[in-house]
């Protein structure tokens, strides 16, 4: 299964910014079972994948009225696990990324958070903001024949943060 990398990470995004499938259920125990979707978008007709499987039609409803608008949706992987009161849960979503879901104790109240490649995706900056020295590294990728710049950016700030790079981008000087 071929994409963009960037679709990939939106759809995973889409489960990590809280779209768990299912009912969260307290039990007496203050435990919570949850059902975590990985769900591939796409506004192309369905991937050649023979395992991917159409979403269920309520949680498309309920991702169209999200700021993604795709025209379809299907589901990659589910995963049913246990959260328990006051306890971080790992679950992974592939060999690339899980999710960290932390029972609040409260009813249906989770927090959660995406990790990429080993690093909560919260932790990415906009170009010139971080701690890279950006000029010196431009000019050695142009130096050695560097024709084509890629910004990819995976974490849930990425629509104010691609701007900024954009900008840094256009001015800075290497």
């Amino acid at each position: 299964m071929s994409s963009p990398r960037w679709l990939t990470v939106i759809t995973t995004l889409l489960v990590g910014l809280g779209f768990l499938g299912g009912a969260l259920q307290a039990a007496d125990s203050g435990a919570m079972h949850l059902e975590a979707i990985l769900v591939w978008a796409t506004n192309n007709e369905k991937p050649a994948d023979p395992k991917l499987k159409e979403l269920d039609a309520g949680l498309i409803q309920k991702l169209r009225k999200s700021p993604y608008k795709w025209a379809n949706y299907y589901q990659v992987h589910t995963t049913n696990f246990v959260a328990s009161s006051g306890v971080i849960t790992n679950v992974a979503l592939s060999t690339q990324c899980y999710l960290g879901i932390k029972n609040l104790g409260e009813k249906d109240r989770v927090e959660v958070n995406l990790v990429g490649r080993g690093t909560d995706v919260s932790n990415d900056v906009a170009l010139g903001t971080g701690q890279i020295d950006l000029p010196p590294l431009l000019r050695a990728a142009r130096k050695a024949g560097v024709k084509w710049y890629f910004l990819e950016d995976e974490s849930p700030s990425s629509e104010q943060q691609i701007p900024q790079s954009l900008e840094y981008l256009s001015q800075v000087k290497f």
